[in-house]
């Protein structure tokens, strides 16, 4: 059976979770009723563990309706499950983009098995390839493992994103889908990673000159010195009395020396 929560975010997007099996009993329509008619919407993949045929019918048809009022939702934390009826139900996402999905590992040292959640932006050049991924445990990279054919709708999903503002959905963490399965981290936090840059304060900018640019004519060092010619007279005769008594005292310690 499919369990429902809905929230209302202060951002005012509505977070869909759902979880359980999606089939015949999931009643999706009523769902409809909780989500504004135009608002933003994410939904929460991640718990959903089992997806009939008559589930996936219901959901297309379901985010078919969700379209014709102006929801174009996004998927976040997309289980294995819902990744595999994704890529053999051409339509499952219909118009909706997804954000995010779970991507199984395996820890050879640790003997673990990990669903990491991979965001869509991850996959941008290589969208056959999982990201390599450390174990939060050891640290040695993990294993995928499934095998490339596991990431066949993602091609698609990043064409969508290219070309379309709509997958541009506000992912600020007040709109996050929360209560994700607790077996379950993110490769890459949900929260916009930020690089600390320290604030300098604002100062101009002026071009300055060492002692040898500057001519030498207009050197500090020069225009502070006094040229020997610019003594005064008076300064001159001192010193020179005071040359004369020194020979003076000299001659006089001589000559009582030689006696």
């Amino acid at each position: 059976m499919l369990t429902a929560t809905v929230e209302q975010r202060k951002s005012g997007a509505s977070v869909l979770k759902l979880a359980g099996a999606l089939d015949e009993r999931s009643e999706l329509p009523d769902l409809a009723d909780k989500i504004g008619a135009g608002g933003r919407l994410l939904i929460n993949l991640s718990g959903v563990e089992r997806v009939s045929s008559i589930g996936a019918r219901d959901w297309v048809a379901w985010l078919a309706a969700l379209d014709a009022r102006g929801v174009k939702p996004a998927l976040v934390q997309c289980s294995p499950q819902i990744v595999a009826q994704m890529n053999l139900v051409k339509e499952f996402a219909s118009t909706a983009f997804v954000r995010s999905f779970q991507v199984p590992y395996r820890c050879e040292d640790c003997a673990k098995y990990v669903l990491q959640v991979i965001n869509l932006s991850e996959m941008e050049g290589r969208p056959s390839k999982a990201p390599t991924q450390p174990c939060e445990a050891c640290g040695k990279p993990m294993s995928f493992t499934e095998d490339a054919t596991y990431f066949a709708f993602v091609p698609e999903q990043l064409k969508r994103a290219r070309t379309s503002s709509a997958a541009l959905l506000d992912s600020q963490p007040e709109i996050q889908a929360r209560g994700s399965n607790p077996e379950v981290r993110s490769s890459s936090s949900d929260l916009s990673r930020r690089v600390s840059q320290p604030r300098l304060p604002q100062r101009a900018s002026h071009a300055s000159l060492s002692a040898f640019q500057i001519p030498t004519h207009e050197r500090t060092s020069q225009r502070n010195l006094v040229a020997p010619s610019e003594l005064k007279p008076g300064g001159n005769l001192v010193l020179i009395m005071i040359v004369v008594v020194l020979f003076a005292v000299v001659g006089v310690l001589l000559f009582m020396l030689a006696t």
